[in-house]
């Protein structure tokens, strides 16, 4: 009896089950189905927005790293980390403190516009002046017709007679001037002479006129090249790859915001980035297993979307960086001797003046000279002129080619 009456409750609430199960089933069949909201719809795409502006900005971030990256460093013989070269501190700063004691006792000027200094009416009896200073500079790098004599100083590029006093040597190199050039000689810069020192003077007007910004801001960022101490291949990469990834810190160290969402960039590190170049490209590659993250948070929903891609990128620029490198190492086998009785600051080294060598321009000249023993301090100069690109060079923005250059000591 027992029996039969608990197969009659299993029979029931297995008809009970099957039932609810049927119903349920008819339920989903003939209910209408759920769709995705209009405002759903709206949020998926805003995020998809954002990630690829995300994406786009990082990519634009990586370009104008590599390219600032590119400039800045081969305007120094290839070295980010100019601590590492350790012969500019022990060479320049020497040479910059030379520079400046020769300007001590030159007023500072109100103006920082240095090439606006010189003006009419300058004349015997000025003392302790800038203009003046400017004036001598560029009386020492000026020739007479007569006698191949500079016009102030003992020799061309001599700064050492720079006091900025307007006296009677640089009164009697000024009447010199004015005398070759078919001026009146009246030993005071009137018009005329202004015009004519601004027209003989022009492509080096600036020569003169940085001496007075500060020596060291110019100077610091020369490097010694020596054949023994030659940056090698892996080391101009080296520091190129370490430019780069200060660069993109600048871009992608924080969060930002895009419209209403949050947006993450990986913090690439140096060794996440790499850097390859040959056959006139320059290869510049990203590699991080960060991703790149957008975040859209809804507090009165209690809803948190997000979305993330890879953010491992990889460009290539028609930059010939290292063919332009191994242009400029060669050139530290062909400067050869030079007569350092015969040179001064300033002087070209004929055979390797504008000399086209691979498509690179190659210019050095001499860049100052140490008596006691006589040596000269070489500036080499290799240019790809068939490339430019945008850069910021400290004061535009501009486009600019590819330009090593270094210091050499002759020997």
């Amino acid at each position: 009896m027992k029996g039969s009456f608990a197969a009659e409750i299993y029979l029931a609430m297995s008809v009970i089950i099957i039932i609810v199960v049927l119903a349920a089933m008819l339920f989903n069949i003939f209910s209408p189905m759920k769709t995705v909201s209009e405002e759903e719809t709206k949020d998926t795409y805003m995020l998809l927005n954002a990630l690829k502006t995300a994406k786009l900005y990082t990519e634009a971030s990586l370009d104008f790293s590599t390219y600032q990256a590119v400039y800045n460093n081969s305007k120094h013989g290839g070295y980010y980390d100019l601590s590492s070269a350790k012969t500019m501190t022990n060479e320049l700063l020497p040479l910059c403190q030379k520079y400046m004691d020769k300007y001590a006792g030159c007023k500072q000027p109100a103006t920082k516009d240095y090439g606006l200094l010189i003006h009419a009416g300058l004349k015997k009896g000025d003392l302790n002046t800038y203009p003046v200073g400017l004036l001598q500079c560029i009386l020492t790098r000026l020739r007479r017709t007569d006698n191949g004599e500079v016009y102030y100083g003992l020799a061309q590029g001599d700064l050492k007679q720079i006091d900025c006093d307007f006296g009677d040597v640089t009164e009697k190199g000024l009447r010199g001037f004015q005398k070759d050039h078919g001026l009146e000689e009246t030993g005071v810069v009137d018009e005329q002479t202004l015009e004519n020192l601004r027209k003989v003077f022009e492509s080096k007007w600036g020569d003169c006129s940085k001496f007075f910004e500060g020596c060291k801001d110019n100077i610091q960022t020369m490097v010694f090249w020596e054949p023994s101490g030659t940056p090698n291949q892996e080391r101009i990469l080296a520091e190129l790859k370490k430019h780069v990834q200060i660069m993109m810190g600048k871009y992608t160290a924080e969060d930002y915001t895009y419209i209403s969402e949050q947006v993450s960039i990986p913090d690439y590190s140096e060794s996440e980035i790499s850097a390859e170049s040959g056959n006139g490209f320059l290869r510049i590659g990203l590699k991080s297993n960060d991703l790149l993250t957008v975040i859209r948070e809804d507090l009165d929903k209690r809803e948190r979307l997000i979305m993330r891609i890879s953010g491992n990128i990889t460009k290539e620029y028609p930059l010939r960086y290292m063919e332009i490198y191994k242009a400029a190492a060669e050139t530290l086998g062909r400067i050869g001797n030079v007569d350092c009785s015969k040179s001064i600051p300033g002087d070209k080294i004929n055979r390797l003046h504008e000399e086209m060598v691979s498509g690179f321009v190659i210019n050095a000249e001499v860049f100052d000279k140490e008596d006691s023993p006589c040596q000269l301090i070489v500036k080499v100069s290799v240019k790809d002129t068939s490339k430019t690109f945008p850069v910021f060079n400290g004061k535009e923005a501009s486009f600019e080619p590819v330009n090593f250059e270094f210091l050499v000591k002759t020997t």
